[in-house]
């Protein structure tokens, strides 16, 4: 036991739990224990360099919708915390983390096997997608599909079949995520109603991301329907304190005590913000700050994620985003080619912000204030691009990685949560994963995965 070789056929029947391992706990292993547990698994998963209570990889998040599988409400566990016993069976990404996992496993006689080995044709490596192109994500993600499924296989003992909507496995899993679902959906209802969640939010405040707003149904964090906003707006307006992005960055640079404030903003500059969002937060009385990315505006590009999904991007003409700023709104900055600054030079970089900024002065003539990552994630040069954006004027720089902005965050490293309609059964759902995570989880930091 604990060596790294498959273990005999007649024994995975009798492994009770799987515990998926990778670098951060942000990118394979997190998408490995949902595909597990659709498949009907008891599952788990864990970085061997990560800190507890992050969120996956936005990136990450959006190739697991595009596979059917929600992972937004996902945070990171260390290795070293994960509690393991006899009956588990340890599945690592790559031979670095099977030797990282080794001594603890061999401990508890838990055996250690490498993800690709379950492979029909042995891959030597999953190679870690994180801070790669979308067509990596996707390559790594058809992989982990593969082998959790022989996976399943055999834990199972039953002939694998890929992706069966009404497997036992799938349907085990789908009953579980509905359970899940009305539990959050009723402990919400019970925190509101006693106002608990105004106590618990105290000293912190809230940054929630849309993008696309749709007459279609909701699809993930990048497409709301209007009617999945207007009932979140409702929610928000009638149990939580509105503020501007700059009153909130004012508050955190003041070291003003913050009591549970929210902010709404947009990424991108969909042209269904002004023809769908536009209505419903003016119904609503509610501020939003609408990061625009400059070189989309009064364009015909189509974003990467949008044709994957087979869909057109619109964007909003120059006049249609000096109607936002008009009604009140604030305008941010969102870069000119929604770079992914992960992988630009500083030199690139710098042009980017610069120029994305110079255009909005001059096509509205506001300067604004706030700069918002392509992407959302944390990268090794984050500090370098916060750099840069303080010199060129923006008081703050937001990610998009699921956390809360507690007393004393860092103006230039603001998390936002992406809204997932699908998700829940209601905001209410919604509201308890944003109390729970702000009680738990400490502020999100910059990792590799």
């Amino acid at each position: 036991m604990g060596g790294f070789v498959e273990p005999n056929p007649h024994r995975w029947r009798n492994f009770q739990r799987v515990i998926f391992v990778c670098t951060g706990n942000i990118c394979r292993s997190p998408y490995a224990e949902a595909v597990a547990r659709r498949h009907g698994l008891v599952a788990m998963s864990c970085g061997v360099a990560t800190q507890n209570g992050l969120p996956a990889d936005p990136t990450a998040i959006l190739e697991a919708e595009r596979h059917g599988l929600d992972i937004t409400t996902h945070r990171t566990t260390r290795w070293e915390d994960l509690y393991i016993q006899p009956g588990d069976v340890i599945v690592a990404a790559e031979l670095r983390h099977a030797m990282a996992v080794r001594h603890k496993a061999r401990e508890r006689q838990c055996p250690v096997v490498l993800l690709s080995s379950l492979l029909p044709k042995k891959f030597t490596v999953l190679r870690d997608p994180y801070g790669r192109s979308q067509d990596e994500y996707e390559r790594v993600f058809n992989l982990i599909d593969l082998s959790v499924g022989h996976l399943a296989q055999r834990m199972q003992g039953s002939s694998w079949r890929a992706a069966d909507p009404w497997s036992l496995g799938s349907i085990v899993g789908k009953a579980r995520s509905l359970a899940g679902q009305m539990f959050k959906e009723l402990a919400g209802r019970v925190l509101v109603a006693f106002g608990a969640h105004r106590r618990l939010l105290k000293g912190k405040a809230v940054v929630v991301a849309f993008h696309s707003i749709t007459a279609q149904k909701s699809g993930g964090a990048l497409r709301c329907s209007v009617d999945d906003f207007e009932r979140y707006c409702r929610f928000f307006a009638r149990h939580l304190k509105l503020e501007t992005l700059t009153q909130v960055v004012e508050r955190l640079e003041a070291g003003t005590p913050m009591n549970g404030e929210l902010v709404i903003t947009f990424d991108d500059g969909y042209a269904d913000n002004i023809e769908l969002a536009l209505p419903v937060l003016k119904r609503w009385s509610l501020p939003a700050t609408f990061y625009i990315t400059t070189g989309f505006i009064q364009s015909q590009t189509q974003a990467a994620w949008d044709t994957k999904a087979k869909l057109s991007s619109r964007w909003m003409d120059w006049a249609q985003v000096k109607t936002l700023a008009e009604a009140g709104h604030e305008l941010g900055s969102h870069t000119v080619t929604h770079v992914n600054l992960a992988t630009a030079t500083e030199q690139e970089a710098e042009s980017e912000l610069r120029q994305s900024r110079d255009d909005i002065i001059m096509r509205t003539g506001l300067v604004p204030k706030h700069f918002a990552v392509p992407f959302g994630r944390a990268f090794p040069s984050l500090g370098q691009t916060a750099d840069i954006a303080r010199a060129l004027g923006f008081r703050s720089v937001s990610l998009c990685r699921g956390g809360i902005v507690p007393g004393g965050a860092n103006v230039m490293r603001i998390e936002r949560w992406p809204i997932n309609p699908a998700a829940y059964l209601s905001p209410y759902g919604w509201l308890l994963d944003v109390v729970r995570v702000s009680r738990s989880a400490r502020i999100p930091v910059q990792t590799a995965t």
